[in-house]
């Protein structure tokens, strides 16, 4: 018999929680400082039409590290799913699904748009604006949720898979119907497969033109250098995270046996990509940097400012009171006049003469 959840031991359990609560960690305070440092300050030096990209990739990563990976460390924890059916059929067919097609879909538009930018020359590189690029991931976002919605009226339903700590719709099982597993087969190459393809084609073109102006005009001389190496280090690091689905895909694809430590590697392996990306901003973005860095700098000489009174405080003053100001020292009184010397009070020698005489 098929077994269908693996017996994980306690090292185990403990490295996969360790490793899920660091995704949780980044991707959601690392791409809530991206959206904030792009969105309120500007802060991210990249042109307006790659930046729309990037926010989108950051506001997926926020959404699959609060909707999938909080829920599964929570079930890794207690060993059981504590969430209800309702949160299961949420997680099951819209969390399981639509951030992660959306990212795909998103970083297979960046790669291309990429790649067209460095084919064109400048005047004609402004005919794709953000407004285009607000319309298709509109778009995007609309197209994905097509699968979900088939699948859920098609009669799928949402089932815990103790195999990955996760609730799952029921048209990955075989044993849910012919129609359902094999749509999911169609929407999973589709949506799948073929981006991966299409980013591994391109990443590896603008990788060759990088290296081509590199050697030939110098990298300093070559336009938008800084977010042509931002966007290919994010197209590798999505293939590197999503090489173990597509493999996965290729196995079920031809009828295969897949193991249930493979799916439950995937399930975690593809979350790398979650936590490289707001690393691959700070390295290759200096403006970012600095500003990130900046930040936490005013922060902490305003806590060490708003703790100098406090006990511990290199500059504490144990005699000096925090609970109350110290009052303004008062004005010193006035000094009373001096007296008159005794030289004053006597009249002046020739008067003395005279008085004497005339007596």
């Amino acid at each position: 018999m098929t077994p269908t959840s693996l017996a994980l031991n306690l090292p185990t359990k403990l490295f996969l929680g360790t490793y899920n609560f660091l995704v949780i960690i980044i991707g959601l305070f690392g791409n809530l400082c991206v959206l904030y440092c792009s969105v309120r300050h500007g802060a991210i030096s990249m042109d307006d039409t790659t930046l729309a990209f990037i926010e989108n990739l950051a506001l997926a990563d926020i959404l699959i590290s609060l909707l999938y990976y909080l829920p599964m460390l929570v079930t890794l924890v207690f060993d059981r799913w504590v969430f209800g059916s309702t949160l299961c059929w949420f997680v099951g067919f819209f969390s399981s699904h639509i951030p992660f097609l959306a990212e795909i879909l998103v970083i297979m538009s960046i790669a291309c748009y990429r790649v067209w930018v460095l084919k064109k020359p400048p005047d004609q590189r402004k005919l794709v604006t953000v407004t285009h690029v607000k319309v298709l991931i509109s778009v995007i976002w609309f197209v994905v949720t097509i699968p979900v919605l088939y699948w859920a009226i098609a009669g799928a339903y949402a089932t815990y898979s103790p195999m990955i700590y996760i609730c799952t719709s029921s048209n990955h099982i075989p044993t849910a119907g012919t129609t359902l597993y094999n749509s999911t087969k169609v929407f999973t190459v589709v949506f799948v497969a073929v981006p991966m393809v299409i980013v591994f084609f391109t990443s590896v073109k603008i990788m060759h033109t990088i290296c081509v102006h590199t050697l030939s005009v110098g990298v300093s001389l070559m336009p938008h250098i800084r977010s042509i190496i931002t966007v290919n280090l994010i197209c590798w690091a999505f293939l590197v995270s999503y090489v173990p689905i597509f493999v996965m895909i290729v196995l079920k694809s031809t009828g295969q046996y897949v193991p249930l430590w493979f799916g439950l590697f995937q399930t975690y392996a593809k979350s790398v990509h979650v936590i490289i990306n707001p690393f691959i901003y700070v390295a290759t973005n200096s403006r970012f940097r600095h500003f990130v860095l900046n930040k936490l700098r005013r922060r902490e000489e305003e806590r060490s400012v708003d703790t100098v009174g406090q006990e511990g405080h290199p500059l504490y003053d144990p005699n000096q009171s925090t609970s109350t100001p110290h009052a303004p020292p008062s004005p010193a009184p006035p000094s009373p006049p001096s007296p008159p010397s005794l030289p004053a009070l006597l009249p002046p020698p020739e008067s003395r003469s005279k008085i004497s005489t005339s007596v």
